[in-house]
């Protein structure tokens, strides 16, 4: 549920927050107050694009903040899919800044997100819809969507198997489409790889071989000055007369012999016969290592003519030596399947059946769900539209076979109507009527609600074109509406505007020269107030009153008894 509404710098407001409340939230005013700024405004901070002129005249930066509540344990796994986790007590607050140089920060519960993902949360937690969006009702790509929301879980189950079986039947195609060449383009593909396999092999690369050879090509560059330098450091320690170890050996003798006559000399002769040991054990490691230093002058040659031989691989089949053995195993793999290309083509042929088989079997029962379910949004939708006085239109979920499946089965859904007696069924997109497309939305959100996990519904002036009955209709269908969700209604209807549980005035004012826009929550006598300009216009008297009071009561004793 949305919460509050603080919005800065957008626009004509200057600064406004909003606390609303549920049920239904209606937002009324003169037109051009700027009621859809706010709307504006809530899909901004939702992730949506703004305009140029969305930041306010003068100002460096628009602003807005959206706090919402998450109670649904649905609603919180979808979250914690995206990797969001509201509050301990379900609380999300939304912020995003837009500065004049065009710059978006994004943020959610303090923490700095992509406007991307302020989209996804959009989608599970707001559902906005305009006149100008009726578009996306028109789209009957969008359509089988919509009609799998009434499938319940047992469709979700299905479609993920489908999904896997369709990704490991496109495979098994694609495998065989590798294969399946001209006998010309085979032998020259396996000529190839023969000669590849073979080069690599025939090398005898090993994948730590190159620094090796770089290290013992250090060791050669340096080999004349390291071995004079272990010459002269083994003379000094060891070889040479008078050697270091010769001296300590002789000089642990001699404070040995003495040793007795005081601890410290104990202590002394003791140390010394540490550091001989030390040192003789330094003198037998430094062997080793004077041992293995390179003496044969040519060996740098053939360590030189090693690593050519590397690069030149290197070169021509990849950056490293672990890549070019990796890339062999490959290339193996690609001769091994030309090779048996016969007996491959056959196993993948079998396989690609065996899983079209399945799939076809899958998409069977797919399509045995949503003809159950086109069966009862038909008869939602067409009871809701009565409802909303479209009592003799006629609604179907059509459902026709593609040429092919894919992820989502062998369906193509397009949502068909009629909406007066004696007219054929007819694709929504050749609904003419801007009041019948509003009730056919809502008439939609209606059957939609039961199976919605979105809390918030938004409805921005779809009553345009309704009046009279059927705007009586529309405020108590959206009144049930917001029985069980939040919705904010911006509306010119005052059938609309007697129904709601919180009411926000929006009006613009003059201050200092400049043009502003404000909102009021409406207590009762300011809901009367409203209602009768709505009804009466400019003019407000006591008739328009009387009359508004009279509605704002039937309002009210039309939503007691639900």
């Amino acid at each position: 549920m949305l919460d509050m509404l603080r919005i800065k710098d957008v626009a004509l407001i200057d600064e406004l927050e909003i606390n609303f409340g549920p049920g239904l939230n209606v937002l009324s005013g003169e037109t051009g107050a700027g009621k859809s700024i706010i709307i504006d405004a809530l899909s901004f901070v939702l992730g949506g694009r703004a305009a140029k002129d969305f930041i306010r005249t003068g100002a460096e930066a628009a602003r807005v903040d959206a706090l919402l509540s998450v109670n649904s344990p649905d609603v919180i796994r979808l979250l914690e899919g995206l990797g969001v986790q509201p509050d301990d007590d379900g609380a999300l607050l939304l912020s995003r800044q837009m500065t004049a140089d065009g710059r978006n920060t994004s943020r959610l519960n303090g923490k700095t997100v992509t406007a991307g993902l302020l989209k996804e949360l959009s989608a599970v937690l707001i559902d906005i819809h305009s006149q100008h969006q009726h578009q996306s009702l028109l789209d009957a790509d969008r359509h089988i969507t919509l009609l799998d929301r009434f499938c319940g879980g047992d469709l979700a189950e299905y479609k993920a198997r489908l999904a896997g079986v369709n990704n490991e039947y496109r495979e098994a195609l694609k495998a065989m489409t590798r294969i399946s060449q001209s006998p010309e383009d085979m032998a020259a593909k396996i000529e190839l790889y023969e000669y590849q396999v073979k080069e690599i092999e025939g090398a005898g690369l090993s994948p730590a071989e190159e620094d090796e050879l770089l290290e013992r090509r250090r060791l050669l560059n340096d080999s004349e000055k390291l071995i004079a330098a272990s010459d002269r450091f083994l003379e000094l320690l060891n070889d040479g007369d008078g050697s270091a170890l010769d001296r300590l050996t002789d000089a642990r003798g001699v404070i040995g012999g003495i040793a007795g006559y005081d601890e410290r000399l104990e202590e002394m002769s003791g140390s010394l016969e540490g550091l001989c040991a030390d040192l003789d054990d330094m003198i037998r490691e430094f062997r080793k290592f004077a041992e293995n230093l390179p003496q044969d002058a040519g060996e740098l040659d053939d360590v030189e003519e090693r690593l050519d031989a590397l690069y030149r691989l290197k070169r021509k089949y990849g950056k490293t030596i672990p890549g070019i053995i990796a890339m062999c195993a490959e290339t193996k793999e690609k001769l091994r399947l030309l090779q048996n290309s016969g007996e491959e083509l056959e196993r993948l042929n079998e396989l690609a059946g065996f899983k079209r088989s399945e799939a076809l079997a899958v998409c069977g029962r797919i399509t045995d769900l949503r003809t159950a379910a086109a069966k009862k949004i038909q008869s939602e939708i067409e009871g809701a539209l009565k409802d909303l006085g479209m009592k003799n239109a006629r609604f179907e979920a059509g459902i026709t076979e593609k040429d092919d499946f894919n992820a989502d089965g062998l369906d193509r859904v397009e949502f068909m109507i009629s909406p007066n007696p004696g007219e054929p069924m007819k694709p929504l997109a050749r609904i003419a009527s801007g009041g019948e497309m509003s009730r056919i939305m809502l008439a939609l959100k209606s059957a939609l609600a039961d199976y919605d996990d979105i809390e918030t519904f938004i409805f921005d002036e779809i009553d345009t074109g309704v009046s009279g009955r059927a705007a009586q209709m529309v405020a108590e269908k959206m009144a049930r509406l917001g029985g069980s969700h939040q919705i904010l209604c911006v509306t010119h209807l005052p059938q609309i505007a007697a129904m709601g549980d919180c009411n926000f005035l929006i009006e613009k004012h003059t201050a200092g020269g400049t043009t502003l826009t404000g909102v009021t929550a409406l207590d009762r006598p300011g809901v009367i107030r409203e209602l009768a300009r709505l009804t009466g216009g400019a003019e407000i008297t006591e008739a328009t009153l009387k009359a508004a009071d009279e509605m704002k009561g039937l309002a009210d004793e039309v939503k007691g008894r639900g």
